[in-house]
């Protein structure tokens, strides 16, 4: 695993990001109306996505999706975190505001060890 994995994870994932301040501030502030919330983060995310992470792509082609697979690991890291977070939430009641950084966690080591396919 070297650098390059690591920033295709982090700029792989950009578009989570804007869903893990969206939960956090649900989560923090519960009287917000959540049609109000949920408007705001899809204009935030669409925003993100054609202003971050379209120039970020078209400049480095080697951050796209196409030249990287899941192996063994990264499905292995998901199938752990999935099973660990269910199994956590059912025995000690995972409070929600908790599932968003754990997801996060979870797609970022699933997509640092995703294989360079070039």
């Amino acid at each position: 695993m070297n650098a390059s994995n690591l920033k295709y994870a982090f700029i792989n994932n950009i578009d989570f990001y804007p869903f893990l301040i969206w939960l956090l501030l649900v989560s923090v502030f519960p009287d917000i109306n959540i049609l109000w919330a949920l408007a705001i983060y899809l204009i935030i995310a669409g925003l993100v996505h054609f202003f971050v992470y379209k120039p970020i792509i078209i400049k480095n082609s080697k951050y796209t999706k196409e030249y990287h697979s899941w192996g063994s690991i990264s499905w292995s890291v998901v199938i752990i975190g999935c099973v660990g977070t269910i199994v956590y939430t059912v025995m000690y009641g995972l409070q929600a505001k908790f599932i968003g950084p754990i997801l996060l966690i979870l797609v970022l080591v699933r997509d640092y060890f995703a294989k360079d396919t070039r």
